[in-house]
C-alpha cells in the first residue's frame, strides 16, 4: 500500500496546533496541539540543546504515531517535502522506529492531493481531525524511541 502524507501548520509554529494527514483512498488525520508540541520541544531540548533537529524528531514522531494510530502498514510512503533538503533526516527518524523495509521518499505531493485537502480541512476546522496525539503520547514516544540510553 502506498500512502501520501502532508502537514498543515508547522510543527515548530506553537500558536496553533499541526495536523498531519494522509491519504491512500482512505484518508485520515492526527492533531498535535500547540502545549503537546511546546512539552515535546522542551524535552528534546534538555537533552540535545536547542537544535533544528528537533523539529525533524517530532515531526517523524508525530508520523508514526499516524501511523501507529490507523494501524497502517504501508510499502512506501511519500512525505510532502516540508523542509526542504531535510527529508533525508526525517527519513532517517521515521525508519527507526518502523521497518527499514519501507520505502519513504519525500516530494511535492502538491495542492490536489488527498492529503493535502485532508490537513487543510482539519486545520479550517471543517472537520475533526481522526485522532489527538495527547501530550503524554509524544513525550513517551519520545522518550522511548530517542532518549534511550541519552543523559
Amino acid at each position: 500500500m502506498r500512502i501520501e502524507i502532508d502537514q498543515s501548520w508547522k510543527i515548530e509554529k506553537f500558536d496553533k496546533a499541526t495536523i498531519i494527514a494522509f491519504s491512500n483512498g482512505t484518508k485520515g488525520s492526527v492533531r498535535i496541539s500547540q502545549r503537546a508540541k511546546r512539552e515535546a520541544f522542551a524535552l528534546l531540548e534538555s537533552h540535545y540543546g536547542k537544535s533544528t533537529l528537533n523539529i525533524f524528531r517530532i515531526f517523524a514522531a508525530v508520523i508514526t504515531l499516524l501511523l501507529e494510530k490507523y494501524k497502517l502498514q504501508p510499502n512506501r510512503i511519500v512525505i510532502d517535502e516540508e523542509y526542504s533538503g531535510n527529508g533525508d533526516l526525517i527519513i532517517k527518524y521515521i525508519k527507526s522506529s518502523l521497518s527499514d523495509e519501507i520505502d519513504i521518499v519525500s516530494g511535492n505531493i502538491g495542492k490536489s492531493s488527498r492529503a493535502h485537502v485532508e490537513a487543510y480541512e482539519v486545520f479550517k476546522k471543517k472537520r475533526p481531525a481522526g485522532f489527538n496525539i495527547l501530550e503524554s503520547e509524544i513525550l513517551k514516544f519520545l522518550r522511548d524511541k530517542y532518549l534511550r540510553n541519552k543523559k
